[in-house]
């Protein structure tokens, strides 16, 4: 299986932060994502498989997750899913929603293509 990534995030710097207790309620809304972990969630049995996290990363957007551990913020909510055109859709339109909320960016990491882009800027 090949697999597709899209990054929520500030900008590509990675230079603004969310608490993680307020982002988890606006994710926790969404109809057919599980939380499965404290910073990760996953598909429930209706939509496509996914792999949603919540990370701290550094400034080139790295960083490790282990199952258990917890961010108290974030700067990057990674989705990884299968790389095929259902999966796409599903899942571009939920970014977008997690985006608009919290006015971050949306980027599909493997051509870096710009998806989304903040509505007004924040400073």
């Amino acid at each position: 299986m090949t697999y597709r990534y899209l990054n929520i995030r500030f900008d590509s710097n990675y230079s603004r932060n969310l608490n993680t207790k307020d982002v988890i309620p606006v994710i926790n809304k969404i109809n057919g994502l599980a939380h499965k972990d404290k910073c990760k969630f996953e598909n429930d049995d209706n939509l496509p498989w996914l792999v949603l996290s919540l990370v701290k990363c550094n400034e080139r957007g790295n960083y490790s997750i282990d199952e258990g551990e917890y961010f108290e913020e974030i700067n990057l909510i990674e989705f990884i899913f299968a790389e095929d055109e259902e999966s796409y859709d599903t899942y571009i339109t939920i970014a977008k929603e997690i985006a608009h909320k919290f006015n971050w960016e949306v980027v599909d990491d493997h051509n870096n293509e710009m998806i989304v882009e903040k509505r007004f800027s924040t400073q």
